[in-house]
């Protein structure tokens, strides 16, 4: 894992437990790996849409790939894995600001609006950290 992996990985994390999910649960390393592939095709240029639909076909590749090659088991029992996740979130564990931040106003989100709206939250926020540091830049060039 290089070091911009291994950073999203942070990232995610904290996000999870702030969303109210137990990072110590089988289910998130898969959860993880749905999030980062997602935030993959947003930085390939797909629209949101695309890849809003790519996320909630659960015959797509991204979960191909994890059922069969990353996993080595079947896509029912990753989907099952993704579910139980999803479900062991504890809304005593929430913070609000950062769940209205990502989920907007979805209240009870399914686990692949979940793995979509927290992709779509961490590219925004990279992107939005990258121009600030780009801004920097330019203005101590200046």
């Amino acid at each position: 894992m290089n070091q911009q992996q291994d950073e999203q990985l942070r990232e995610l994390e904290k996000v999870l437990t702030k969303l109210g999910y137990d990072i110590s649960k089988e289910g998130r390393k898969i959860f993880a790996d749905v999030v980062i592939e997602t935030l993959d095709c947003l930085g390939s240029g797909m629209t949101q849409e695309e890849v809003y639909n790519l996320v909630h076909n659960k015959n797509s590749y991204i979960y191909v790939e994890l059922a069969y090659f990353c996993y080595e088991n079947g896509m029912p029992k990753l989907h099952q894995s993704l579910e139980q996740f999803h479900q062991s979130r504890s809304q005593e564990n929430v913070k609000e600001s950062i769940y209205t931040e990502v989920f907007k106003n979805e209240m009870n989100p399914t686990v692949l609006d979940a793995a979509f709206y927290v992709a779509t939250y961490l590219s925004e926020k990279s992107r939005k950290q990258k121009a600030t540091k780009e801004l920097k830049q330019k203005v101590l060039v200046s």
